[in-house]
């Protein structure tokens, strides 16, 4: 079922996309990219300046390696547009640390503990819940 038709007039302003592809690679092992992307249909005021209308103020890529097992070999990430410069820009080589956990064992408890609150970037974990 359809959500209703909204009960006044109204615009959009804000969308936000993650989106999670996988992959089999040639020598056995899977992959996860995935990437999260805000972007605002105004011209939004952040700390670095003002962002134009339609150019992302979220872009963040993680993949994830992993076997048959669900056990993660290999762990990236990168955070190619932020509103911040200098904090969620700098956490991507932190989240190697996923190597050697199971993806389908405790995956999200663990991550939360890894990287809740302020030890990593909330849109980055958001990214991994999915």
């Amino acid at each position: 079922m359809p959500l209703p038709a909204s009960s006044a007039p109204r615009r959009r302003i804000h969308t936000r996309r993650i989106e999670v592809e996988g992959f089999l690679r040639e020598d056995g092992l899977y992959e996860l990219d995935a990437s999260l992307t805000d972007v605002k249909d105004v011209d939004y005021p952040i700390a670095s300046g003002m962002r134009p209308a339609g150019v992302p103020v979220h872009l963040m890529r993680v993949r994830i390696s992993f076997d048959v097992a669900f056990n993660i070999v290999a762990a990236v990430a990168c955070s190619d547009e932020v509103p911040y410069p200098g904090n969620c820009d700098t956490i991507g080589p932190s989240y190697a640390r996923l190597v050697g956990l199971n993806l389908v064992r405790g995956f999200r408890r663990t991550v939360n503990e890894m990287f809740g609150e302020t030890l990593g970037c909330s849109h980055m974990t958001e990214m991994l819940q999915s």
